[in-house]
């Protein structure tokens, strides 16, 4: 039934997997009638933590059917699951799910608790339902259900996104009051209620309120702040320097931030030593080496030229090529209707390094413009003749280059997918 095979039951599933065969055989066989159902729905939980595992929600909701059909008793775990999955899927399915599985938990006698809650919450704050996360808090205190720190950071996330920062001070107050430690997540909510408000100063305030509770920043508290902040290059900058003064280590998320902050506001030069900075301490996303080298390419060759030779010189540490072939020979070309030389060269020999094949047309374009150079003799000329000699050696393909290397563009598109902030379904056992 879960996989929509014909089988008689979902027994008979089972013990056709043959590590579960000797539990099924001790359940229905020699265990008392307690250890047996307690088994059973050990295995059904243990089949929906797989599913949701697998993201297969719509099939845990379905063990869940499974179960009542079966008579085996569902418990809190089964649920944490459950909603837990519900979480994950991130939208309203997900949440019309979770409200359908309280439900069923009050029908089954079984009392929601602060984590139940709390994945509520989490999906609701993710939906931006931000009015209606302020209500189910309430409800948990009419139910007589303690909020811990979790659920007020919820509260918190929400009121900083509605703009109340004072709000949001006061949730904090209170959640000391009651005994719950303020933690990291409560100093990124609080972040963005001073990112909402359009504040442009450092959040002086906050940085010494959590100090008070001892909670420090760390690199994943700097970076929400650059993200939060990246309309405003200096002082996007000022947190950056603050991290160095600090000795904050510098991440990958750190570099991504600053450098998509840089060509924003078009700082060409700032967004180049930035990404030779982050190739130097190799905390950078190929997509991203890609995305600087392409806007370069159009708006700042001069901005490039740097990169292009850190690259060249440090073949041994980044040996991948961080654009695909077409995108390096279309730079070629612009390069040459520039007329500029220098980065032309460099993009030619890095591709040569890489060991990609140009197609006929570029191929000519460039050794044409070699030939070109060599009439002016504004350069040596010795030096000259061997890249034209070794550019005529260069093998080339017929095909169009943009059909070549897909896999090193899939690659760099996989380099940029989202990551969830979820913790695992292992973190959450």
């Amino acid at each position: 039934r879960v996989h929509g095979e014909t089988t008689t039951s979902f027994w008979n599933m089972m013990r056709a997997v043959r590590g579960w065969a000797g539990v099924v055989r001790h359940c229905t066989t020699t265990a008392p009638k307690a250890d047996a159902s307690r088994i059973r729905t050990f295995v059904y939980n243990n089949r929906i933590k797989d599913l949701v595992r697998v993201q297969r929600y719509a099939d845990a909701n379905f063990v869940l059917d499974d179960m009542f059909v079966d008579g085996v008793i569902p418990t809190i775990r089964t649920f944490y699951l459950l909603m837990f999955g519900a979480l994950c899927q991130g939208n309203a399915r997900g949440l019309t799910m979770q409200r359908t599985l309280i439900s069923e938990m009050k029908s089954h006698g079984i009392t929601p608790d602060t984590r139940i809650f709390n994945f509520h919450l989490g999906l609701l704050s993710d939906l931006g339902s931000l009015g209606e996360v302020i209500k189910v808090f309430q409800d948990m205190k009419l139910l007589g259900i303690a909020p811990n720190t979790q659920s007020f950071n919820y509260l918190i996330a929400a009121y900083a996104k509605l703009g109340l920062i004072d709000k949001a001070y006061a949730i904090l107050a209170e959640m000391q009051a009651l005994g719950q430690k303020p933690n990291e997540d409560t100093m990124v909510a609080l972040i963005y209620a001073h990112a909402f408000t359009g504040e442009p100063k450092f959040p002086e305030k906050l940085f010494e309120t959590m100090a008070a509770a001892s909670v420090f920043p760390t690199t994943t508290t700097y970076n929400v702040l650059l993200r939060s902040y990246r309309h405003d290059l200096p002082f996007t900058m000022e947190i950056y320097h603050r991290m160095q003064h600090n000795k904050i280590p510098v991440t990958q998320d750190t570099y991504q931030a600053l450098v998509n902050t840089c060509l924003t506001h078009k700082a060409w030069k700032t967004a180049a030593q930035l990404t030779i900075d982050a190739l130097a301490a190799n905390t950078i996303r190929r997509a991203l080496i890609k995305r600087v080298l392409n806007e370069f390419n159009v708006s700042s060759i001069a901005a490039a030229k740097p990169v292009a030779e850190y690259l060249l010189l440090n073949l041994e540490k980044h040996p991948k090529p961080v654009m695909g072939v077409f995108q390096y020979f279309k730079a070629i070309e612009h390069a040459v209707r520039l007329g500029d030389r220098e980065y032309a060269d460099l993009l030619w020999d890095l591709t040569q390094a890489h060991g990609l094949l140009p197609n006929t047309r570029v191929a000519d374009i460039y050794r044409q413009y070699l030939n070109d150079r060599l009439t002016t003799l504004k350069e040596p000329e010795e030096a000259l003749r061997q890249r034209i000699q070794k550019a005529m050696e260069v093998k080339v393909v017929e095909r169009p280059a943009e059909e070549i290397d897909e896999k090193s563009d899939a690659d760099d598109e996989n380099d940029d997918l989202p990551r969830s902030n979820l913790k695992s379904l292992d973190e959450l056992q």
